[in-house]
């Protein structure tokens, strides 16, 4: 099976998965503290915060670190 290198078009990610790339971008490309308080500033339950991300991570968008979510350089449009 071929795979795809392109990264995900806005129309690929959920509603909270952009809220998180926004923040990120907002925040100059890192968010530092749990995914809790990441979660929390960016108006979104920890649950989704958390579904989110580890969705982001798999797409290859984000990293994540101790206590800190970073922006990879992969951009979506």
């Amino acid at each position: 099976a071929v795979v795809s290198k392109r990264a995900p078009s806005p129309r690929d990610l959920a509603k909270s998965d952009r809220a998180i790339l926004e923040g990120l971008r907002a925040a100059g490309g890192a968010l530092t503290g749990s995914q809790r308080q990441i979660g929390e500033r960016l108006g979104l339950p920890v649950s989704t915060t958390n579904a989110s991300i580890n969705r982001l991570v798999r797409k290859g968008l984000v990293e994540v670190g101790a206590r800190r979510v970073t922006l990879l350089d992969r951009e979506v449009g």
